[in-house]
């Protein structure tokens, strides 16, 4: 078993814990050691995919259950306060593994209060398109900014992505690759051609991404951009996709 240690995290681990399905403890004030209520707790697979959430109570305890035994992450998070990510956990079956969980303050300072939210696409939530896009791996392009952004094309939203590129053909038309994305380059000069999936069909594998012949950006609800295997979650390929993955959900 392989556990990673940081400030923000402190492990007690016994012999039982070996074999632990579930993550236990107390989410607090790096600062105080002071509890934190109704702070959020997420346990994450490594591809951050959120298996188990919870709400900390009046004494800051929470308690995690994975649905099935592997490498987990922790997210704790809480309102004036930096969330942190931490782990690998290394879940089995049955037993407890108890952790102390510290979140350092970050307090925000208002002049004015101006309470605004986000609209959120039900379809996007049930794809678990937000909760991907909250953990932070990848780059996401939702609705709003597919609005607010003049187009001409498909491959016109992904310009400006650290190490998309969008290259012209010589006959015309353009193509999608992604600058050393994995260990093996299928072109040379450390470029690959990403995988492309649309409402969870594979489109593209491994050929050039003439997105603009595939899809029309008026079609398209979201985008999600993963330039290599460290970023893809594993239900979209994980390290089998070494070129990245981009998926597209349409409207």
């Amino acid at each position: 078993m392989r556990v990673l240690f940081s400030s923000a995290v402190s492990i007690a681990l016994s012999f039982a814990a070996l074999s632990a399905q579930t993550v236990e403890g107390r989410l607090l004030d790096s600062g105080s050691d002071q509890p934190i209520i109704l702070g959020q707790v997420l346990l994450l697979t490594g591809g951050g995919e959120v298996v188990a959430r919870t709400f900390t109570d009046e004494t800051g305890f929470f308690s995690l259950t994975a649905p099935d035994g592997g490498s987990f992450l922790l997210r704790g998070e809480r309102f004036g306060y930096r969330a942190q990510v931490d782990g690998v956990f290394d879940l089995g079956e049955g037993g407890v593994i108890s952790v102390e969980f510290r979140l350092p303050r970050n307090p925000v300072v208002l002049d004015t209060l101006q309470v605004s939210a986000e609209p959120r696409s039900t379809k996007l939530t049930l794809l678990g398109f937000y909760d991907r896009r909250d953990i932070g791996m990848g780059k996401f392009i939702g609705p709003k900014e597919i609005a607010e952004k003049p187009v001409f094309g498909t491959t016109d939203l992904l310009r400006n992505i650290p190490r998309v590129q969008i290259r012209q053909r010589p006959f015309g038309g353009s193509e999608v690759v992604i600058r050393g994305a994995g260990a093996v380059s299928l072109t040379g000069g450390g470029v690959c051609y990403p995988k492309v999936v649309v409402d969870g069909n594979v489109i593209l594998r491994g050929e050039p991404a003439r997105l603009d012949q595939v899809i029309q950006p008026s079609e398209i609800e979201a985008i999600e951009v993963y330039r290599g295997p460290s970023e893809t979650p594993l239900q979209f390929g994980g390290i089998s996709s070494p070129c990245g993955v981009i998926l597209i959900w349409t409207r």
